[in-house]
């Protein structure tokens, strides 16, 4: 049995050597590398395409979730906008009514049994 790591000192396979190959031979093999180079650089094209789509994506994502986020702020503040002048508007009101109050001219005494005496 060999060690995992170390290669084996014996061949694996046998190489035959093949003499003088026929132009037709020779031309199948070439086309097959061809095809085979041809293939692994679609694949790497492909994993490249993919792989460089996804910082795309990714940012495109980050671009959507912000103005999503920015939205929904500008509602929240429309909102906080519109309950600040709504409160303002009462306090106004409550003041002035407070005034009235403080600045009309007093009102003569009640009797204590609520009977006015003339």
């Amino acid at each position: 049995m060999t060690d995992p790591v170390t290669p084996p000192t014996e061949p694996i396979g046998e190489i035959v050597p093949v003499s003088n190959p026929s132009e037709y031979e020779l031309e199948q093999v070439k086309e097959a590398t061809k095809a085979l180079v041809e293939a692994l650089k679609r694949l790497a094209e492909t994993q490249i395409a993919t792989v460089s789509n996804l910082p795309k994506e990714v940012s495109q994502n980050v671009e959507q979730k912000v103005k999503e986020i920015q939205t929904e702020a500008d509602k929240t503040w429309q909102t906080v906008v519109q309950q600040v002048g709504e409160i303002d508007d009462r306090v106004i009101r409550a003041s002035k009514a407070a005034w009235e109050i403080l600045s009309a001219p007093p009102e003569p005494p009640h009797p204590p049994d609520g009977k006015n005496q003339v």
